[in-house]
């Protein structure tokens, strides 16, 4: 044995390292299997989450359509992500994720950047990483309709100063005011200058890493699965107590579908539609309590059980917590 083993790791340089050797994927749902919120959406602009930890940014009026996949999706993967870009002059957009110092231990450290990307059109969509004071760009899909992956590094944005400002990573459209459709998977951040081959997680620990800043719950043929029970403050008010499982990353925000999704009973299972959702957070990223109000008196006894259940199979309620 080595006398000094660690030591001997030390001597290995990353430089020299191929894509295959593994090392852990920073982000979380890199292979676009998580989507809590749904499986496809409407054309959205800059500022919005609709894939699990994905948020389109940047600056005009052109669009971007997003959708699961599967039918195109990449090796090591179940599903891809389907981007359909639409160009408005001096419009750019972005699907990227932030990386957030409060997370991560990368001060100092260079990492690198790599996505799967299928596209027809050349020059549409490329790789991005932004250090809190300027995008470093890769090259441009070249558009032969297949898998190419693309790279960037922070190599030359050194030294960074990463517990001050976060980071983002992903791709970008609209830099030759070209549209088109791109199908996207298997992103990796990762330590080191070299690109790195795509490392799938446990779908376990990747929706456990989801669920840190989105935990949905969602109407499943007329029910909606609750791990919680409340008790009636008033004849017309309930209260909540809920634990987040996993903790989320900042105390998170409340939202639900529609009122008219959900119905409160009472011990006698009789239903009524709430009033408003209330959430009391008290600056807490791993409990609340949620208070609903009844529409009117559905006939309960002051501190008895009260239920939630769904009205129809569109209900879902929420708690979304983004740094």
């Amino acid at each position: 044995m080595h006398p000094n083993p660690v030591s001997q790791l030390q001597q290995v340089q990353n430089v020299l390292q191929a894509p295959s050797g593994q090392r852990p994927n920073l982000l979380a749902n890199g292979g676009f299997e998580v989507w809590q919120k749904g499986i496809s959406f409407p054309a959205t602009g800059p500022n919005s989450y609709q894939i699990d930890r994905w948020q389109t940014v940047g600056a005009g009026t052109g669009t971007l359509t997003l959708a699961r996949d599967s039918a195109n999706a990449d090796l090591a993967s179940v599903y891809c992500a389907s981007a359909t870009y639409a160009y408005v002059t001096g419009s750019t957009l972005g699907l990227t994720q932030t990386v957030h110092p409060s997370e991560h231990q990368l001060k100092s450290l260079v990492v690198s950047f790599t996505i799967r990307v299928k596209t027809s059109v050349p020059n549409l969509v490329r790789p991005g990483l932004y250090d809190g004071n300027a995008w470093n760009f890769g090259a441009f899909h070249t558009g032969d309709g297949t898998y190419q992956t693309l790279f960037v590094n922070s190599i030359t944005l050194q030294p960074i100063a990463f517990n001050v400002t976060p980071w983002q990573v992903g791709v970008w459209f609209g830099a030759n005011a070209v549209s088109g459709l791109v199908y996207l998977d298997n992103a990796m951040l990762a330590v080191g200058s070299v690109p790195v081959d795509y490392v799938p997680l446990n779908p376990a620990d990747d929706l456990a890493r989801c669920q840190r800043y989105l935990q949905r719950y969602t109407g499943s043929g007329g029910a909606l699965h609750l791990p919680w029970i409340g008790f009636s403050q008033s004849l017309t008010s309930a209260f909540y107590p809920v634990r987040y499982n996993p903790p989320m990353a900042v105390s998170p925000t409340l939202t639900v579908s529609a009122l008219t999704d959900i119905n409160v009973t009472n011990e006698q299972l009789s239903a009524t539609t709430p009033a408003n959702f209330v959430q009391i957070n008290n600056g807490s990223n791993t409990h609340g309590l949620l208070q609903v109000g009844s529409a009117g008196n559905n006939g309960t006894t002051v501190g008895t059980p009260r239920g939630i259940s769904a009205a129809n199979t569109n209900a879902w309620i929420q708690w979304e917590a983004n740094p």
